[in-house]
């Protein structure tokens, strides 16, 4: 009898435990989803329900610092990818975010401190190594830069992102026709990268612009028309794209359409498209 009672009792805790594991894992699955769906709130909701149940899982941590930083909530982002590294220290791609973070607040020294790291726990890590290429190049310091973009490429000779930052490189150090290559090839891995069609429309309408002859101007008018088409279909609320059609009719010495695509841009946010707006059209914004 003593021994069906006690058996009992244990079947009893380990169908409870069993339950509750469970319902924790199904909580887990529906933070996931919600994160998966860019449903951020919801996500963050189910992060912190599953977290109290269960504190132990650097996948949790991870994927709410994610959620926190696309609320752009930094210093709680940071604080959750520390504690998922804290359970699982060889996780490069969370040494990977916190350097992102840490390049956009300014704060260079933890942020190639972080990248390094990420690169030391995985070697082939192209994103880390563009970088740290990004970051050489605001010094400047152009050839650490185009070292660390080579790398890039090395590491995924058909990564789109790579060639289009090496490319980025270049035009820095003023080497723009193989700035232009690297655009091209960018575009020949992803046809929508879209900051490759702005880089080359950007770049054909800038490229000899008060040397070259009529008809070398017209084909670079026709480059810069087609790769501003083509990123405008990708993004039409891009104020980037808006902004450089305005430079091409600027070029074309259409002002009046100049202005109509400076005043978009300026209306989705850029800060330069205000400038022109107030030097060559008849009013700014507003």
């Amino acid at each position: 009898m003593y021994l069906v009672i006690l058996f009992t009792i244990y079947h009893s805790t380990f169908n409870i435990q069993n339950v509750f594991a469970q319902q924790k894992e199904y909580i887990l699955e529906e933070a996931l989803v919600f994160f998966d769906n860019k449903n951020f709130e919801k996500a963050l909701l189910k992060f912190d329900e599953y977290i109290q149940k269960d504190s132990t899982n650097a996948l949790a941590y991870k994927k709410r610092g994610l959620c926190f930083y696309a609320k752009s909530a930094f210093d709680n982002a940071l604080k959750n990818y520390d504690k998922s590294l804290k359970l699982l220290p060889s996780q490069a791609d969370v040494y990977y975010c916190k350097a992102i973070i840490y390049f956009y607040t300014g704060k260079n020294k933890e942020a190639e401190e972080c990248a390094n790291k990420a690169i030391h726990l995985q070697t082939n890590y192209p994103d880390a190594k563009i970088l740290l290429g990004s970051m050489e190049t605001n010094k400047p310091n152009h050839e650490k830069a185009w070292f660390w973009y080579n790398e890039a490429v090395k590491d995924n000779p058909i990564y789109a992102a790579a060639y289009y930052n090496r490319g980025i490189g270049y035009w820095n150090m003023g080497e723009s026709p193989k700035a232009y290559e690297d655009f091209k090839t960018a575009l020949q891995y992803n046809p929508n990268e879209i900051d490759a069609h702005i880089a080359i429309a950007d770049l054909s309408l800038k490229e000899n612009e008060s040397k070259d002859t009529p008809k070398n101007k017209e084909i670079r008018y026709k480059i810069a028309l087609e790769h501003l088409e083509k990123a405008l279909k990708i993004n039409p609320n891009s104020f980037e794209v808006h902004f450089i059609w305005g430079n091409y009719h600027k070029q074309k010495k259409d002002i009046k359409q100049a202005c109509a695509f400076w005043q978009k841009a300026s209306d989705l946010g850029s800060v330069d498209a205000e400038k022109f707006l107030k030097k060559y059209c008849k009013k700014g914004k507003g």
